[in-house]
């Protein structure tokens, strides 16, 4: 069991970490979605923070389609327009 000083420790490491990810020009990312499946549209524009360790996208994109009650197949479109966009930048 881990007493006081252990936890301030993590907290520590944690808080100098999450600095490392703060949003920056350098790595927010603009996505655009722009995807029309069986008469169905989801267009949306955001910033994507390839930094954060908490961001997947395979996670996000199967959260917002939940979230917006859109299909399943979805998914796999918005994944794919994340990861191009993210390369796209990125080879800049």
């Amino acid at each position: 069991m881990k007493g006081p000083q252990g936890i301030n420790n993590a907290q520590n490491t944690c808080t100098k970490f999450r600095i490392n990810c703060r949003p920056t020009s350098e790595n927010l990312i603009p996505i655009r979605l722009d995807i029309e499946i069986d008469g169905l549209r989801l267009k949306d524009a955001f910033t994507w923070n390839v930094n954060d360790p908490d961001s997947e996208i395979h996670v996000f994109a199967r959260r917002t389609i939940k979230d917006l009650k859109y299909p399943g197949n979805f998914i796999t479109p918005v994944v794919q327009s994340i990861q191009v966009s993210c390369r796209s930048v990125m080879n800049l």
